[in-house]
């Protein structure tokens, strides 16, 4: 019985602790998340200033601006990369598939 109880504790402290780390892995999110974020974060920060909270207010009001700042470096980044993206492709012609060869290239470039 002390045994199966121990290794049940074994278990259950694996598994929290594995848990643990996923949650603490880095989460990578779009532009559009770090918008939602945005937002909600001026609701908050708008909704506290009505209630009169001046502190509460001023901490969102610096936590928007943080958001804002971060969704704007994150949408540039994606546009960055989808212009290089489309750029890329026409530099090196598209791929289109060919029953005699596995790929053929063909530039448009004159």
């Amino acid at each position: 019985m002390l045994r199966r109880v121990s290794l049940v504790m074994t278990l259950a402290f694996v598994v929290s602790t594995a848990g643990v780390l996923v949650a603490q892995s880095p989460s990578y999110a779009g532009s559009k998340g770090r918008r939602n974020t945005m937002y909600g974060l001026a609701g908050v920060t708008i909704w506290q200033a009505l209630e009169g909270k001046t502190t509460n207010a001023i901490l969102g009001g610096v936590g928007t601006a943080i958001a804002y700042h971060q969704y704007k470096k994150a949408r540039k980044k994606e546009k960055r990369l989808a212009n290089a993206r489309y750029y890329s492709s026409l530099r090196r012609g598209r791929s289109y598939y060919h029953p005699t060869r596995r790929y053929r290239r063909v530039s448009y470039r004159r």
